[in-house]
């Protein structure tokens, strides 16, 4: 072993304090040994890495703290923390790095009622209704794990065929009331017989017509209002990693079916849907695309933005010409 190797000390090693010693001498290494000849001394630093230089660390390194008892585990390294750090959760799957939305995202418990596989489809559709309006973040958290938009609108469908056959009622009973109305006033005349029939007739088309329009409206509906809102959102950056198309529109389909439970409210059942409308889209668009409540507000309210300015220009227009 040549006298030149360790960490470039003298041959030998330095000399103790104060001179003396023989030559090459030094301090012994430690544990005694005594090294009387030359090449003696520290000598060099033991193998791999030196003296009081720690070994290199485990492949990803240690967790905080250390090593716990026991020594690696096998098969390579302690691996690379979570997103975000040791001690933070993971962010859910399409949020921005440690993105967690505002007011929680556990989800919801059993998942999205509306698709699951017990219960009636009646009891499935109530329950999907007020998880929505209620224990929207959570209802969304659960609803945001998946990207069927065909299951939402058929949430929407049922909805809208719910609320024309209700809606339909009212008709069928305004034509039967007029209908008997004009069969009191002709009497047992054939007209007053068939101006009841034609009343009767009338309503059960207009309940039909109502049923198939709620359903048509329901099933497009979320496709376009989605559509519009998820546009907004892609011009704002608001769209979240690993979400498309398909989620806005699961959004809009739930959000906007929900908010219709209040409309038979007399008088202001306008206004609470209105509510409940801006409410779940936020909940659900700031759940789902990590977005933000203003991204989220911004896209709920775009159509309305939309249709403003576009009255806006045709009274200019119109001014113009006048």
């Amino acid at each position: 072993m040549s006298n030149n190797s360790g960490w470039g000390g003298p041959p030998g090693g330095y000399p103790p304090p104060g001179g003396g010693g023989s030559g090459g001498g030094g301090y012994p290494p430690p544990g005694g040994g005594g090294g009387s000849g030359g090449g003696g001394g520290w000598g060099q630093p033991p193998a791999g890495g030196g003296w009081g230089q720690p070994a290199a660390p485990p492949p990803g390194g240690a967790p905080p703290g250390g090593a716990p008892p026991g020594g690696a585990p096998p098969g390579g390294g302690w691996g690379q923390p979570p997103p975000g750090g040791f001690g933070q959760p993971a962010p859910s799957p399409g949020m921005p790095p440690g993105y967690q939305p505002t007011g929680g995202g556990s989800p919801l418990q059993g998942g999205v009622p509306w698709e699951s596989e017990h219960g009636s489809m009646l009891g499935r559709w109530w329950e999907t209704m007020t998880a929505v309006n209620f224990r929207g973040r959570p209802f969304f958290t659960s609803a945001a794990q998946s990207d069927d938009a065909v299951s939402a609108c058929m949430f929407s469908m049922t909805t809208g065929a719910i609320g024309g056959a209700i809606m339909g009622m009212f008709y069928m009973l305004f034509f039967a009331i007029w209908g008997t109305a004009m069969f009191a006033a002709f009497g047992s005349h054939k007209a007053g017989a068939a101006m009841a029939g034609m009343g009767i007739g009338m309503g059960i088309l207009a309940w039909l017509l109502m049923v198939v329009g709620g359903c048509i409206a329901g099933f497009i509906g979320p496709w376009i209002g989605g559509g519009i809102h998820h546009l907004v959102l892609a011009m704002v950056g608001g769209v979240g990693q690993d979400r498309d198309y398909a989620h806005s529109v699961r959004v809009n389909a739930f959000a906007q079916s929900a908010a219709y439970l209040w409309a038979p409210i007399p008088g202001v059942g306008g206004l609470v849907s209105l509510g409940f409308s801006a409410k779940n889209h936020i909940e659900g668009y700031d759940i789902t695309h990590g977005c933000g409540g203003g991204k989220a507000f911004l896209a709920w309210f775009s159509p309305v933005i939309c249709c403003c300015c576009s009255y806006f220009m045709l009274f200019m227009f119109a001014a113009m010409l006048g």
